[in-house]
């Protein structure tokens, strides 16, 4: 998922003046950049903000405004419902973000201390006006778990963006497999730099537009490298030197973007990479999608248009995201493949050791033949069909972790 503007929309807001709903420059009647008639949230009479943006909150002044004692009275009465597109920038209490403008964790942080800087700022807009019904739906799975007991509003996942982006989607894939990997990448992110050293050694239709002199072995944030296996550091040290002697671009020649430190963080200058159909069309070679997702190193899980973008090309995936991710994404109807692969990963909740059985499972499928993917591949045509067809109607789901 990517970093989105910062906009504050809203619907049903209880005061005459700003009833309608308008977006924040009130020239046009939209209240989000797609109908709400594509969402869950179509029939849905509350009243209702959506946040799109990371970070701390900033209600706008129109809002705050017309917040009079007969407005707050009505909400706390009816409820008001938040809902953030952008997965939340957590932190360890006390501490500062470590990844810029988010955080991730090891295995010795004490992740009972994780606190959110959104639902921070929306506990400070809680308190300033007595709101004593507010419920927050983020695209965080089991957020409640992990950040629900430290608020005084209800907290869920139920992911406005995934139900947002589905109805998006229409393609007709055509399938050729002559390589077993895919994996394109946006923004630079430590575990990207690590799945792609070790995918380097292998075939495939890859991305990877950074022009980085970083061992991605040496930010120590999350990455415990005594754990990982003596393959798999192998394989990244001499995949990281195929990174920075090599192309890998998906139907592009574009010059390799300059990684720079930036509060303590190693960040690219963000340029335009393959257009969407380009990274659509690049999967037709591809056995197996490796999906990097916006986080890894964290307690929630979290899955974005990546995720959809393979299933709509009807290819297999492996997740490289946060633990449970799998678990999440069967509870919106997908189905895996842990008839054909171990999944076990999914459920190691240290971020090496689950990196460790990633490159474990790479390996195994590497060392396949392309004929045995192919066959492989026509096994799970009802799995692959019935993950397309979810997802085509997956705008109709009520998602949620509960």
């Amino acid at each position: 998922m990517s970093l989105h503007v910062h906009r504050f929309y809203f619907k049903n807001f209880p005061s005459k003046i700003v009833r309608d709903g308008f977006s924040p420059d009130r020239r046009s009647h939209k209240f989000l950049p797609i109908p709400l008639a594509h969402t869950f949230l179509k029939d849905n009479k509350n009243t209702i903000f959506i946040y799109t943006g990371n970070s701390n909150i900033k209600i706008p002044k129109y809002i705050t405004m017309n917040l009079d004692a007969k407005s707050i009275k009505k909400l706390n009465k009816s409820g008001l419902e938040i809902y953030l597109y952008e997965p939340l920038c957590c932190y360890i209490k006390n501490n500062h973000h470590n990844r810029s403008f988010y955080s991730e964790f090891s295995s010795t942080d004490n992740l009972s201390d994780i606190r959110s800087t959104e639902l921070d700022s929306i506990q400070e807009f809680v308190n300033n006006y007595n709101l004593t019904n507010v419920s927050v739906y983020t695209c965080d799975y089991d957020v409640e778990t992990y950040l629900g007991p430290h608020y005084t509003f209800n907290v869920y996942c139920k992911d406005l963006f995934l139900s947002d982006v589905s109805q998006d989607f229409r393609f007709s894939p055509t399938k050729n497999i002559i390589k077993p990997f895919w994996c394109a990448n946006g923004r630079y992110t430590q575990h990207r730099h690590l799945v792609m050293s070790y995918l380097a050694n292998f075939s495939g239709n890859y991305t990877w537009h950074y022009n980085s002199q970083i061992d991605p072995l040496m930010d120590t944030t999350w990455i415990e490298a005594h754990k990982l296996s003596n393959r798999a550091i192998e394989r990244i040290t001499t995949g990281d030197r195929l990174l920075k002697s090599n192309n890998f671009f998906i139907d592009q020649n574009l010059e390799k973007e300059s990684v720079v430190r930036t509060d303590g963080v190693y960040i690219p200058e963000f340029t335009d990479g393959p257009t969407r159909l380009e990274f659509l069309y690049s999967y037709g070679d591809c056995f197996l999608g490796v999906i990097n997702e916006t986080r890894y190193a964290q307690p929630t899980a979290n899955v974005s248009e990546k995720l959809y973008h393979c299933v709509i090309t009807k290819t297999p995936f492996i997740l490289v995201a946060p633990a449970h991710s799998l678990k999440y994404i069967k509870k919106l109807g997908f189905k895996t493949f842990d008839k054909f692969w171990s999944e076990e990963y999914d459920t190691i909740e240290d971020p090496t050791e689950r990196l460790n059985e990633i490159f474990s499972l790479l390996e195994n499928i590497n060392n396949k033949s392309i004929d045995e993917l192919r066959d492989m591949y026509n096994e799970m045509h009802d799995i692959i069909e019935h993950n397309y067809n979810t997802l085509l109607t997956l705008k109709n789901f009520h998602i949620s972790s509960k």
